[in-house]
C-alpha cells in the first residue's frame, strides 16, 4: 500500500507540473456561458471566462505557452495560435429573425507570451515523424 501511494503522489506531481490554471478572479464561480434571462422576443447570454490551462511546450528551443479550457474545442488554423474556442447553439423559431448585440467587452493583453501554433492533426496508426508547424507571417 506505502508503495502505492508513493507511485500516485509522484504521478499527481508530475501530471500538476505540466500545466498551471490561471483564474480570472473577476469571474470566480462563473459559468462560462450563462443565458440570464430569455422569453419570445428576446434570450440573452453572458459569458465569463473563469480561467484556463497554460503550459509550457518547448519545440525548435523555444518556449511556447499551449492554452487550453476543459471541455472546449481548438482552433484549427494550422500554424496560428492553438487557442480553445468557446462555442454554444441557441435554438431559433423558423419565422423569427435574428440579431445580436454586444453589450461590454472586458480584455487584458498579455505581453511576452508567444502561444503554441496549432497543428496538423496526426492519426495514430501514421508512422511519420511529427512535423512541426509554424505559420512565420503570422507569427
Amino acid at each position: 500500500m506505502k508503495k502505492f501511494s508513493i507511485i500516485l503522489l509522484v504521478l499527481v506531481i508530475s501530471v500538476s507540473a505540466y500545466s498551471n490554471w490561471v483564474e480570472v478572479s473577476e469571474n470566480n464561480g462563473s459559468q462560462v456561458f450563462d443565458h440570464t434571462s430569455f422569453g419570445k422576443e428576446y434570450t440573452e447570454v453572458n459569458f465569463s471566462l473563469n480561467g484556463y490551462d497554460i503550459e509550457t511546450v518547448r519545440e525548435n528551443e523555444i518556449d511556447y505557452k499551449k492554452i487550453t479550457y476543459w471541455k472546449e474545442g481548438n482552433s484549427l488554423d494550422v500554424g496560428k495560435p492553438d487557442l480553445p474556442k468557446f462555442t454554444r447553439l441557441i435554438a431559433i423559431p423558423n419565422e423569427g429573425t435574428v440579431s445580436f448585440e454586444i453589450i461590454n467587452i472586458e480584455e487584458e493583453v498579455i505581453r511576452d507570451i508567444t502561444i503554441y501554433p496549432t497543428q496538423e492533426l496526426q492519426k495514430e496508426s501514421d508512422s511519420k515523424p511529427f512535423k512541426f508547424v509554424v505559420d512565420e507571417e503570422y507569427y
